[in-house]
Order: C-alpha cells, then sequence, then structure tokens
C-alpha cells in the first residue's frame, strides 16, 4: 500500500530528470566564470536554483521542480568558442 496520495487514489507518477548546460562565453575567463557562477548561486536573478525555489511547480505544469546537483564549473570549447560550463540535474514530478 502506498503511503503518496497520488498513488494511493490509483493516479500515476511521473518522474523526469533533466540536465541543464549553461555555456557562458566571455572576453575573460575571470568574467565568464564570474558569470557563471551567478547561474550556480542559490540566490541571485540568474541563479537557477532561486527560479525553481521560487516557482517550483513551473508555472503549473508539474507538481514539483527541483534541482537536484549543481556541478561545478569549467572550461570547455563549444562552436569554436572558449566557454565556461555549469551544469544543473533537475527533477521533475508529475502526476
Amino acid at each position: 500500500v502506498s503511503t503518496d496520495p497520488i498513488l494511493a487514489m490509483g493516479g500515476t507518477l511521473s518522474t523526469m530528470t533533466v540536465r541543464l548546460t549553461i555555456y557562458v562565453a566571455s572576453g575573460s575567463q575571470q568574467e565568464a566564470s564570474s558569470r557563471a557562477q551567478d547561474y550556480l548561486s542559490p540566490t541571485g536573478a540568474t541563479s537557477v536554483i532561486a527560479a525553481l525555489v521560487s516557482d517550483p511547480t513551473l508555472g503549473g505544469n508539474v507538481d514539483d521542480a527541483f534541482v537536484r546537483t549543481a556541478d561545478a564549473i569549467q572550461r570547455e570549447a563549444f562552436q569554436g568558442m572558449d566557454t565556461t560550463v555549469a551544469e544543473f540535474t533537475i527533477e521533475i514530478w508529475r502526476s
């Protein structure tokens, strides 16, 4: 017997894991790293974590979405540009 109310009532629950990769190109490595760090920060206008905390239902489209992991910044070539990379694993739940 499930203790989850959705499953207990005969409903279904779907989960999805999404990998979000953000590539930041900039004139200097220091500036690119600083901008990428803003995405990884738990607060701020460009914070992925803060965006999901403020709207975990993604506008009412899912039951819950949250950042499972926020990986360290790394340097990587992308489409011929030197970029700084921030990676996230986001888990999404929907009934």
